[in-house]
């Protein structure tokens, strides 16, 4: 019983390592423009799962995947190592663009995709995978010209068709499988398609055959012919970056070079073949930001310039502050040493006018006792008087009675 759960782990295993293998050439396919400019380093299937834990490859995907894809959100972060935090902030925003082309992905979300849970991965690739099928089936068919997609059958036509030399090479026999798998890795090696499927698989999925066709047709062929150099339609988005650019160019102050700085960042995260209206693009961006860092070079002179100014302005404002902080400590130093001189002229005159009040009351009370002792005396006069005056009258009664 061990013997058998060792090998079906064991079968188990070799499968996510092919896929892993299948997947990762899938998406270096579509992301081959991104891959030679050097954006993003090519998948392999050893790292297949950390690859994608930090969402920027699949965000990248996407936009090979859909149409109506909103454009880069702010807050999604595309350069230098993340954290597991900001890996998670970009996943929310691939599975939120997922739900919206409809892709279905029940079952897997930003935590499994973040943790490298690699069979989750494989099958949220598988996912996107078939939408891009079932997206592109209708132009396969009719660019293959076929009604089916039995890989043993139409694999090995359509390559017959698309290259005169495979007739040579890719010689029919009674062997189905032996001409897929000869067809499979005769176009692996002429147009760089590796297979997303074995020849010796008893079923192939015919979203795998789609898809692996739909990419067979990117290398090989332009399904849009060439616009009129008369008649070609400026791309939304470059009007969109040469507003930027003119709004850059017309103001002089922060807003331009806000308006600089945006659009040297979407120079850097858009995906755009070379043109001249690109690199003319990329000339004024270039020219802006030297613009923009002269600018800032001349308000850091002129901030530091203010700043040694406002300096010597508040030295000599301190100064003259000093001078007359101590001129009025010299008049309060002298208004309170007149004070002190006022206090004691006015206690000393307080002293005088004590003695004198005391001098005044001594005197008004020796004048009491003079008035007092006068008029004491001048009461005994009078009474002495009466007694006298009585006393001679009645002694002339007693003579005129005789």
């Amino acid at each position: 019983m061990a013997t058998t759960q060792q090998k079906h782990n064991q079968e188990h295993q070799l499968q996510c390592e092919r896929d892993s293998k299948r997947w990762a050439a899938w998406i270096n396919s579509r992301l081959r423009k991104a891959i030679k400019r050097g954006d993003l380093a090519p998948l392999e299937g050893a790292d297949f799962a950390e690859r994608l834990r930090s969402g920027v490859v699949l965000w990248r995907l996407l936009g090979t995947c859909a149409d109506d894809l909103p454009q880069t959100p702010r807050g999604l972060r595309l350069t230098r190592p993340l954290s597991r935090i900001e890996c998670l902030d970009n996943l929310a925003f691939v599975f939120k663009a997922l739900d919206r082309i409809g892709v279905d992905h029940t079952g897997i979300g930003p935590l499994d995709v973040a943790d490298a849970r690699l069979e989750l991965v494989l099958g949220l690739v598988w996912s996107l995978m078939a939408h891009v099928a079932s997206r592109e089936r209708d132009n396969v068919f009719k660019w293959a010209a076929i009604t089916h997609a039995k890989a043993d059958v139409v694999v090995p036509h359509t390559i017959r068709k698309i290259d005169a030399a495979a007739s040579d090479a890719l010689p029919a026999s009674n062997d189905a499988r032996r001409d897929l798998a000869d067809a499979l890795t005769y176009a692996e090696r002429r147009f760089g398609v590796a297979p997303l499927f074995d020849a010796d698989e008893p079923s192939v999925d015919e979203r795998c055959v789609v898809a692996y066709l739909a990419e067979l047709r990117r290398k090989v062929i332009d399904p849009s012919p060439p616009p009129s150099p008369i008649k070609q339609r400026e791309a939304p988005w470059l009007a969109t970056l040469k507003a930027w650019r003119d709004r850059a160019a017309s103001k002089t102050n922060g807003e331009g070079r806000a308006w600089a700085a945006a659009l040297h960042d979407a120079l850097d995260l858009c995906d755009a073949p070379p043109s001249k209206a690109w690199d003319a693009l990329r000339a004024d961006a270039d020219t802006l930001s030297r613009r923009s860092a002269a600018e800032d070079d001349s308000e850091a002179a002129a901030l530091a310039a203010g700043k040694a100014m406002g300096a010597a302005e508040g030295r000599a404002e301190a100064r003259a502050a000093q001078a007359v902080s101590r001129a009025i400590e010299g008049k309060e130093a002298a208004a309170a040493r007149m004070n002190v001189q006022a206090r004691a002229a006015l206690k000393a005159a307080t002293k005088a006018d004590a003695a004198a009040a005391a001098v005044v009351a001594e005197a008004a009370a020796r004048l009491q006792d003079v008035e007092e002792k006068r008029r004491a005396a001048f009461e005994e006069g009078c009474r002495t008087a009466l007694k006298d005056a009585a006393a001679t009258n009645a002694s002339t009664i007693v003579d005129a009675d005789a």
